[in-house]
């Protein structure tokens, strides 16, 4: 992990100094303290009160040391959408500040809204998680999916091995799958194949009518035209510089999502009862204490935190849930360093330690 910019001490120092001074409020927690997994915390309306205004004051001065012109920070709560904290701009010529219903690139944060979808089709007995990925897609772009091994559940829990030849031609197996976890974006896409392929419809279009449109998440799409509307975040490099539209020519489940933070949590909350996605069933990272569901990254033990985050140029975003305390929560940002803002803000929004705030992922060093 790196990073490209040297932030102000004062400023990091003032951040750190923030959460450290509140950092008490509801931390009863106890546990391992390698994976995390201590007990659910019980928080009080103080607490809640005490930990929104050291997020926001703290997000206020990481905004300006990280570059960052823009943030929405949304709660969830009792499985319910508490709060909603939008900062900054739109961009950073602009003076259009930042809303609930401002409409950010989050790029992977669609995998796990995806995985929701997939599960959809596995209750309606229409795929099974156990069954091989090939079964489902067109014979000509098989591949190494076609391995009885690759199956819809190492698809979503990232164990299926597959990657693309270097030509960028071929579909092939990194490892025997299901042997270990390895990110990958690849079997995402392959596995929007599948569904489009058993569902006669393009991702989009079913997924706004099957988990979208049931979810009342009317300003999120797999499209790349949202970012043309009004309204729309524009993102920016580590120096704050800002970057050129680069829209996406297709949808893409794995890279291509763009939402609102307040639509992101309706899906975080969804998420806290969906048992099924924040199951650990491999582990990803042992020494941070991060295994891995259908969709949702899992840290700790006796109480799980759920986790994914989007990266893309410009962009950084980062989604946690922890069903044992009905709580949550969803950045948005537009601005490279996004992710160093929301790992640290989210130390203070877990209530204890959480050694996957670590994992490398989290700290891109592009």
């Amino acid at each position: 992990m790196g990073h490209r910019v040297g932030w102000g001490l004062g400023r990091t120092a003032a951040l750190c100094v923030a959460l450290f001074v509140t950092g008490c409020a509801g931390d009863s927690g106890t546990g391992d303290a390698r994976t995390g997994g201590g007990a659910p915390v019980q928080w009080t309306d103080a607490d809640h009160a005490a930990m929104r205004a050291a997020v926001v004051d703290s997000a206020r001065i990481w905004m300006v040391d990280g570059h960052i012109p823009g943030l929405a920070i949304a709660c969830v709560r009792d499985g319910q959408i508490a709060w909603i904290d939008p900062l900054g701009t739109l961009a950073a010529d602009a003076e259009t500040p930042v809303a609930a219903t401002t409409v950010f690139e989050a790029a992977s944060l669609g995998k796990p809204l995806f995985a929701y979808g997939v599960l959809k089709l596995v209750d309606a007995g229409r795929m099974a998680l156990d069954a091989p990925l090939g079964r489902y897609l067109p014979e000509r772009i098989q591949g190494a999916a076609r391995d009885s091994a690759v199956t819809i559940e190492r698809v979503l829990n990232h164990t299926s091995g597959l990657e693309l030849n270097e030509a960028g031609d071929a579909l092939t197996s990194a490892f025997p799958p299901g042997s270990r976890w390895s990110y990958s974006a690849v079997g995402y896409v392959m596995l929007q194949r599948a569904v489009e392929n058993v569902t006669g419809m393009g991702v989009e279009a079913w997924m706004q009518e099957q988990v979208l449109g049931p979810l009342g998440m009317s300003r999120t799409s797999y499209l790349a035209a949202p970012r043309k509307e009004p309204g729309t975040a524009t993102g920016h490099d580590r120096q704050g510089a800002k970057l050129h539209e680069t829209p996406w020519p297709a949808p893409n489940a794995a890279s291509s999502l763009h939402t609102t933070v307040e639509d992101y949590a309706k899906f975080v909350a969804a998420s806290l009862d969906e048992e099924r996605m924040w199951t650990p069933r491999v582990v990803a990272d042992e020494p941070h204490g991060l295994s891995w569901g259908l969709g949702w990254g899992v840290a700790g033990s006796q109480a799980p935190v759920l986790l994914h985050w989007g990266s893309n140029p410009g962009f950084k975003s980062l989604a946690m849930g922890i069903p044992g305390e009905r709580r949550g929560w969803v950045m948005l940002t537009n601005g490279d360093n996004g992710l160093e803002l929301a790992t640290a803000l989210s130390s203070r929004m877990v209530g204890r330690d959480l050694p996957a705030l670590g994992f490398y992922m989290l700290h891109p060093d592009d």
